[in-house]
């Protein structure tokens, strides 16, 4: 399909809600067809969606191919084989997969995520912190969280947790993050609960340390919140590169 294609080009959702987006595909798809522009020059004058990208390298190549090559039908039983091979319970797995506010694509991101994350307890919270989305914001966060709980597990996480929408990871040695895809974390009245909240997860009483990955900038009065909840504040984080394999002698 030439539109998936041009949506794997851009690194867009093509079946993304956003008229914004789609009505960007459909011209740069015609501008194409007739050769009076470039994909080159169209990545120049993507919409502006609201968000910060996060891009994660490595497995999401794979994904992307597949979001590519099939069709949302074949993404759906795709799906639901790597989520039963990765040990969630089918009413879980279907729950997810029938969410509607999540597309094939955040789909396909997070079912990925969830293979990659496989060795740690309570995987079904990501799928369960995936229906938290009330619309496509709500599901890129998801499908943004999930990718970066990947990046930054890479086998040392050993148990999940889930709290309204975010995701609590505790590494081998005690240590607990959470990856907050936000632009900005301001104290909004909703922040203080929150973070109560995800201070009196089992995993968060029992951490060796506390620490908030922000993609954005966070406000001073934000990183104080945090602190006097044990929370220590990253921001601006980006994960790190995967370091290559070491070549065989």
């Amino acid at each position: 399909d030439q539109k998936r294609g041009l949506a794997d080009v851009l690194n867009l959702d093509v079946y993304s809600t956003n008229p914004q987006v789609q009505a960007f595909l459909d011209h740069i798809g015609r501008a194409r067809a007739t050769g009076s522009f470039s994909v080159d020059a169209a990545a120049l004058a993507l919409p502006a969606i609201g968000f910060v990208a996060v891009t994660v390298t490595g497995w999401q190549a794979d994904v992307r191919r597949l979001l590519r090559d099939h069709t949302p039908a074949e993404l759906e039983r795709h799906n639901a084989a790597v989520l039963r091979g990765a040990g969630i319970p089918t009413s879980s797995a279907w729950a997810f997969l029938r969410h509607d506010a999540l597309s094939p694509r955040h789909e396909t991101v997070i079912t990925h995520a969830v293979q990659e994350l496989r060795g740690a307890e309570g995987l079904a919270s990501v799928l369960d912190a995936a229906r938290t989305a009330k619309d496509e914001v709500g599901a890129l966060y998801q499908e943004q969280q999930a990718a970066l709980l990947a990046a930054g597990g890479r086998g040392r996480f050993v148990r999940l947790e889930r709290t309204h929408h975010v995701v609590l990871a505790r590494h081998t040695d005690g240590r607990v993050v959470a990856y907050l895809p936000y632009d900005t974390v301001y104290l909004s009245k909703e922040l203080p609960s929150l973070l109560d909240a995800l201070a009196k997860t089992r995993v968060a009483r029992e951490a060796t340390s506390r620490t908030l990955y922000v993609t954005g900038t966070v406000s001073d009065a934000a990183k104080k919140a945090a602190l006097d909840r044990g929370f220590e504040v990253e921001a601006g984080y980006r994960p790190a590169p995967k370091e290559p394999k070491a070549a065989r002698r």
